[in-house]
């Protein structure tokens, strides 16, 4: 939420675009190999479109602009990340997760 465009915290059918994404897109391809609900369309002149699909509103999402959006976030979460100090909520939250499944395998 803190790193990816503030368009996510729009909603639609009373979800946030970014509940939606986790929910629908990355839930769906992990577990069903399928956006759930929705999909990826579009060349990057926009981000999001809303579009009635089977009487639910659904999210369209344009891949260039995501994965331009998704490589801006990691590099200013890596920028925090590389600048925060030992005792910072993030630097704490980054080396527990990664001691938990780079080093513990969890």
């Amino acid at each position: 939420k803190a790193y990816m465009d503030p368009r996510y915290q729009r909603k639609i059918a009373g979800r946030t675009y970014a509940n939606v994404l986790w929910e629908d897109f990355r839930n769906g391809i992990a577990h069903g190999f399928v956006v759930k609900h929705g999909g990826f369309e579009g060349d990057g002149s926009y981000y999001f479109k809303k579009r009635m699909i089977a009487g639910k509103w659904a999210l369209i999402i344009s891949p260039t602009s995501f994965h331009n959006d998704f490589k801006a976030a990691v590099a200013r979460y890596l920028n925090d990340l590389k600048n925060a100090a030992p005792t910072d909520v993030l630097r704490q939250n980054y080396l527990r997760t990664f001691d938990a499944v780079f080093i513990q395998g969890a």
